[in-house]
């Protein structure tokens, strides 16, 4: 047995003294790197309380799902790189008899002492387009049979991150990688265990930030009441002061919570979820699912006001060991939908400011440049939901003229510019408008408002309704009629930009505006409510300030007095009147109407067909608003 276990030790030597060099994630790529890459980074909880369900999730389902859709024709990734690292794992008399004795190297001291870690780094490796790995044994994860463990999930997330080599199955990242989209994922089943003192919130959020990752964890909390998952992307430093104030008022004031927005992904039957928004204060809506314990409090300010998210690990257990098939599928794709979005909306400039409390510190995290890749093409659907240049999802409910998109060197100096015109009912609002600009020429469309089911088109040409469509600044434009309520128009921009497309089509009163492969050539320089291309921020008027509210957003590029309205008539709201905002902008998302002729399970089946995730979320969501399968 010593001479084994000598053997053993000395293989696990010599492997560290060929380990390759650690990934500079502060380096810029090579002038020659032009791939497409991501990194799932994974830290895991070996400790005696995890079960294997867990585990397995993450290695049967979660990551061979989330390679499959990187891979897909829908974001054409050309590397996906799967990490792990074991924590909480206690060893009995230093035995190396594990199942990937070879690969599963115990951590030493690089940046933190760890030397009662109980950390084990079990290497990187290449996932395939059809979800395998390359060498399975990164995530060959166990589950401890001592108890007595500690796990620090602080210092987890750091080494993980930290250990990550710079070539991976002899792949350079920095001469391959021209863009590196990063999720750190965090499994652990118990609160934070102080086992390295220098692992802190502060150093944590700085590692997450400094590095371009995004946090998630699948943590001990339970989450409303049942709910798989929330994001709350704010600060939580005024909701403190205001907590504060109260205390010493005789008569304290309801506390405003405006700009506290929580988005929730909840399950909603039939193995399906959506997404819900609540404005409050996050440690309202999530408690510890063991009250001894305080995973709540340990893990959620590490994602407060950042992209990442909580995720909760009752209602995985609950669908994985407990066999709820429903809440498993559930489970799974919300996962993988938002780790998918996270790591195609790449950001490789996460900053961080530290604040005097320790628990609150904000990490500012802006949208990334355009990616090379094609991805689902930008635009807007007709009930609002925006899809920016750099392929963010977000809603805006405001009525009023606003500046959709505008370049004005486009084409050598002719100029584009895309204005839209929305109608409020109640608490949504749809797109009733677009009107286009090239040069001289205006193009305006109009769903059938009045009578959509008459089939009706209503469209201006240079003001002249019904006018002659040949061309608009010299492009051919072409009406197509579809259905009884469905029109296309394509303004085809080929003999200028080869492939280019815009593309306005109409289903009853809605209007959608899409621009087809879209690149940098034709659309370089555009910004508005789809962001700015170059760099995909969604930035202010001002060019410079990054606005991540996106209701004060859409208020932004409001048509003001000095742009030319390009509509052939005036409707309210106009500048300096400003937007008309939802009746109840605070509410669920969800709309709850009286009577469902269409039932959810309908509307997903009916979007089912869709590539891409988030657009399989908006589609359901537009189908239950207007009642009508059609809508897809």
């Amino acid at each position: 047995m010593k001479f084994v276990f000598t053997i053993a030790l000395l293989q696990l030597l010599v492997m560290g003294s060929s380990l390759a060099q650690n990934f500079d994630y502060s380096a810029s790529p090579a002038a020659e790197a032009t791939d497409r890459c991501a990194i799932i980074n994974i830290a895991m909880d070996e400790s005696h309380s995890m079960t294997s369900a867990e585990q397995d999730f993450m290695r049967q389902t979660a990551i061979p799902r989330m390679a499959e859709t990187l891979y897909s024709d829908q974001y054409q990734f050309d590397h996906v790189f799967v990490c792990s690292l074991g924590f909480g794992f206690l060893e009995v008399n230093e035995e190396f008899d594990f199942e990937n004795e070879v690969n599963r190297r115990k951590l030493e001291n690089l940046n933190i002492d760890d030397e009662d870690f109980f950390g084990f780094h079990l290497g990187c490796t290449t996932a395939n387009p059809d979800g395998t790995l390359n060498n399975n044994g990164v995530t060959s994860w166990l589950v401890s049979d001592q108890e007595g463990e500690g796990e620090d999930g602080y210092a987890a997330v750091i080494r993980a991150i930290q250990d990550v080599p710079s070539e991976i199955d002899n792949i350079d990242l920095l001469t391959s990688c021209g863009t590196l989209a990063k999720n750190m994922i965090l499994v652990t089943d118990e609160d934070r265990d102080e086992l390295v003192p220098e692992a802190t919130i502060q150093t944590v959020r700085q590692k997450v930030a400094d590095t371009g990752y995004i946090l998630n964890e699948v943590v001990a909390v339970n989450i409303r009441e049942g709910d798989i998952g929330v994001r709350f992307n704010y600060p939580i430093d005024p909701i403190d002061t205001a907590l504060e104030t109260q205390q010493f008022l005789d008569s304290p004031s309801p506390i405003d919570y405006e700009g506290a927005k929580n988005e929730f992904f909840v399950a909603t039957g039939g193995g399906n979820w959506t997404t819900e928004i609540v404005y409050d204060d996050w440690r309202n809506l999530v408690t510890n699912a063991d009250a001894n314990e305080f995973s709540k409090e340990h893990y959620g300010p590490l994602i407060q006001n950042t992209r990442g998210a909580l995720w909760s690990l009752e209602v995985l257990r609950n669908g994985t060991a407990e066999g709820n098939q429903d809440i498993a599928n559930a489970f799974a794709d919300a996962f993988v939908s938002i780790k998918v979005d996270e790591m195609v909306d790449i950001n490789p400039e996460a900053t961080i400011v530290p604040t005097e409390d320790d628990t609150s510190v904000p990490a500012t995290q802006e949208p990334s440049a355009a990616p090379t890749k094609n991805l689902p093409d930008p635009g807007s659907n007709g009930d609002p939901h925006f899809r920016t240049w750099n392929n963010e999802h977000f809603e805006y409910h405001g009525q009023c003229d606003m500046v959709l998109t505008k370049d004005s060197h486009f084409a050598d100096g002719l100029g584009l510019e895309v204005q839209i015109r929305t109608k409020l009912v109640r608490f949504w609002s749809y797109i009733k408008s677009a009107a286009i600009q090239i040069g001289d020429d205006i193009l305006e469309v109009r769903g059938n408002e009045n009578n959509p089911d008459d089939g009706t088109t209503n469209y201006w040409m240079n003001l002249e309704e019904n006018g002659k469509l040949s061309t608009i600044g010299g492009f051919p434009v072409t009406m197509r009629v579809q259905s009884k309520d469905k029109r296309l128009f394509i303004i085809d921009l080929d003999s200028r930009f080869p492939g280019q497309q815009i593309k306005i089509s109409t289903f009853r009163e809605f209007v959608r505006i899409d621009f087809a492969q879209a690149n940098k050539e034709a659309f370089g320089n555009m910004v508005g409510l789809l962001g700015q291309y170059v760099t995909g921020k969604t930035l202010a008027r001002d060019g410079a300030t990054v606005l991540s509210d996106f209701s004060e957003f859409g208020a932004e590029w409001q048509v003001l007095p000095f742009e030319t309205m390009l509509f052939h008539d005036t409707e309210q709201p106009q500048f300096p009147q400003k937007c008309i905002e939802p009746e109840d902008p605070r509410g669920f998302r969800r709309r709850r109407l009286d009577e469902e002729a269409v039932t959810e399970g309908e509307a997903v089946a009916a979007c089912d067909g869709l590539s891409d995730p988030l657009d399989r979320k908006d589609c359901v969501y537009d189908v239950l608003a207007t009642q009508n399968l059609d809508m897809v």
